[in-house]
């Protein structure tokens, strides 16, 4: 399964344009103040919002976190993954 969470501030384009895109292609994610919680991005070492989180929730996973700042990296790999998330993707 996935969970995906952004991390966004309320002055941010991209972080409107990516939750836009994700709601038009229904694919239920988790909106964050990235102010707010500092702790959770602080060692990402990420400049700039949306910070991206996605998290594979299975056990046999390699890589159970992936970290995205770029956002048509992160629609890329949600496009290379369709099958995975249209079946796997956890509601918020």
């Amino acid at each position: 399964m996935l969970k995906i969470t952004i991390y966004t501030t309320e002055t941010c384009s991209k972080c409107r344009m990516i939750k836009e895109y994700l709601e038009e292609n229904f694919i239920p994610y988790t909106a964050l103040d990235a102010v707010e919680n500092y702790d959770d991005v602080r060692d990402t070492w990420f400049a700039a919002a949306p910070i991206i989180k996605v998290e594979t929730i299975v056990e046999w996973e390699d890589n159970p976190i992936m970290w995205f700042e770029d956002i048509q990296e992160f629609i890329d790999y949600l496009n290379k993954n369709k099958d995975r998330w249209e079946a796997e993707c956890i509601p918020a």
